[in-house]
């Protein structure tokens, strides 16, 4: 089973930590409480702006780093500052619309191998939105400053619960719990991956492979007879949620990757929170060293009888009745040709109204996501592709646009002048996705395609 060593005393944390801890907080909340102009380099308060670390310039938020220097972290190949797409570690900094962002809860989860912290933490933005994620912190002299995990590549390893709601075979409905091994795809200047595969190895000592593909923006599992899935979910069981209907779920909705055999409840909830999973990265240049990362879960994937009682999104009547109808029989959604005027995007919203729901207990989605491929040309199937949207926890509608993973991903196009998805292009599968404070993912999916149990 999936157990670590006994904690010994000197690992455990000093008097004074989580105090130390809670002001990190409170002074990352008064970093962000400064108007945009103050906080960096910019030139008015209401628009925002691309830099780095030099261009952090309120004290009391370069000293919430490490040696008072932004430029000390560095977080899953990021530093700090923002680019003209939003990317950068702690690019808030740098938007008008982070203003008043509140950090709390913080609490300790582990230490890294190096003595640094690993802390999750809270956001809260002035329209309400709520986040949750992880920081990587060092305690200097009692002091808790931000130091990030200085590794090369981003990745994560989270516990994961999903429900499929087929919604045009109902009776196929089930859920599966597990890890979700989360690596995003790294382009060279040529547009092109540089990784040639990700060998992923789990707390127990098995081994997975992760591809790139030319449509996707993550990596996928391959299967041991060579097919490219399109998940990161390594699934240790399954049910169907009728417990009449008999059978397992893994043998009829295929391109999948499971545990052979599937966890029973007892194992499941034998497995310790914290597992320690490797990443090896391969890279397309062979003269080019492997990289090793390794990550430590916070939360163990729940038992099949927990995860039943989970509380996730709902489709709304009217969505549900709208994705039936437009796709009972084709059981996916077809772009036509490309439109200036009525372009081809994915809107999950029905005339405007909301499509899903959030019930009590049950934490809001903040990604939507659609899956899909482009045509089948000459026989030739098409390239699979996934495009998301990322989602207020107050919304319950969202619209989709097309957008290119690599030089190689063709299910975008231009021709009208306005980017959108291409003649041909179809999606048969929608998923909600959330994270709770101990970062376990839960995802309710919505194959449009069917299966028979």
């Amino acid at each position: 089973m999936w157990i670590l060593p006994a904690v010994q005393a000197a690992a455990l944390p000093p008097p004074g930590l989580s105090v130390a801890v809670t002001d990190l907080m409170s002074r990352i909340t008064a970093c962000y409480a400064l108007p945009l102009s103050q906080r960096v380099n910019a030139a008015s308060d209401s628009t925002a702006v691309t830099g780095g670390p030099a261009d952090v310039k309120a004290p009391v938020c370069r000293s919430l780093f490490v040696g008072d220097d932004p430029g000390s972290y560095f977080q899953s190949g990021s530093k700090v500052g923002r680019d003209t797409s939003n990317n950068g570690a702690f690019a808030g900094l740098f938007r008008p619309g982070a203003t008043g962002v509140i950090f709390d809860l913080g609490k300790l989860r582990y230490y890294r191998p190096n003595g640094d912290l690993a802390i999750t933490y809270r956001t809260l933005d002035t329209a309400g939105n709520v986040a949750t994620d992880v920081l990587v912190v060092r305690d200097v002299g009692g002091v808790v400053k931000l130091i990030g995990n200085q590794l090369a590549y981003s990745a994560s390893v989270r516990a994961a619960i999903q429900v499929r709601d087929f919604v045009n075979s109902p009776a196929a409905n089930y859920v599966n719990v597990g890890y979700d091994v989360a690596v995003a795809n790294v382009l060279g200047a040529n547009g092109l991956t540089i990784f040639s595969k990700v060998v992923v190895t789990s707390p127990d000592n098995k081994t997975y492979t992760l591809v790139p593909t030319a449509g996707n923006s993550s990596l996928r599992f391959v299967l041991p007879n060579g097919v490219v899935t399109g998940t990161s979910i390594i699934r240790l069981a399954a049910e169907y949620l009728d417990t009449s209907i008999p059978g397992n779920p893994a043998a009829k909705d295929a391109g999948l990757v499971y545990v052979s055999p599937q966890f029973t409840d007892a194992q499941l909830g034998a497995i310790d929170n914290q597992g320690v999973w490797k990443l090896e990265f391969f890279h397309v240049d062979s003269s080019k060293a492997n990289v090793v990362q390794t990550y430590r879960t916070i939360s163990n994937a729940p038992t099949i009888a927990q995860a039943r009682r989970l509380p996730l999104p709902e489709l709304t009547t009217a969505m549900r009745a709208k994705l039936i109808a437009d796709t009972a029989n084709s059981t996916r959604y077809t772009f036509g040709a490309p439109s200036a005027s009525n372009p081809n995007v994915i809107n999950f919203s029905v005339s405007g109204q909301d499509a899903w729901t959030v019930p009590s207990g049950a934490v809001a989605p903040i990604t939507l996501t659609a899956f899909g491929a482009t045509a089948t040309v000459n026989n030739v199937a098409g390239v699979n592709f996934d495009d998301q949207l990322g989602v207020s926890t107050s919304a319950r509608q969202g619209q989709i646009s097309c957008s290119t993973a690599t030089v190689q991903d063709l299910h975008c196009d231009t021709s009208t002048g306005v980017p959108q998805y291409a003649a041909g292009d179809y999606y048969n599968y929608l998923q909600l996705s959330a994270r709770n404070a101990d970062q376990m993912e839960s995802f309710k999916g919505i194959p449009l395609y069917k299966i028979v149990p």
